[in-house]
């Protein structure tokens, strides 16, 4: 499983602002900034959602409990997440808003994470 120095350098190299992805859901969204602590989302019709790259040292840590290779859920809901879900593990670094349906693509763009789009979409981590 890759550590989070490696995911967090693969996020800082590939990711770029102005950058237009898809959640798993098909929504367009863009990043606004991508900064050595933060990313920025620019959502819907221009709101900004923040997420702490802090948060990689957790995601890295939830996956270990899932197992290796094992898929998480990314669980995205507006209001408290199930544990076990990857919106879970980053709501404590976004001020409790739902970034995980943001990130996941992050993730899979920066070629560290696959994502499964099969409601209920799951996401792993690459080896």
């Amino acid at each position: 499983m890759l550590e989070a120095d490696a995911i967090r350098q693969a996020i800082l190299e590939y990711v770029y602002a102005g950058l237009q992805l898809h959640t798993p859901t098909g929504k367009e969204f863009r990043l606004k900034s991508v900064e050595p602590d933060r990313l920025v989302f620019w959502v819907g019709t221009g709101f900004p959602v923040y997420l702490k790259l802090a948060c990689i040292n957790d995601l890295v840590d939830a996956f270990q409990q899932v197992s290796v290779g094992h898929w998480m859920r990314i669980g995205s809901v507006h209001g408290k997440a199930s544990p076990v879900t990857l919106d879970y593990v980053l709501q404590k670094h976004s001020g409790g808003t739902s970034v995980a349906s943001y990130f996941a693509p992050v993730l899979e763009y920066a070629k560290v994470a696959e994502i499964n789009r099969k409601r209920p979409a799951r996401i792993r981590l690459k080896r």
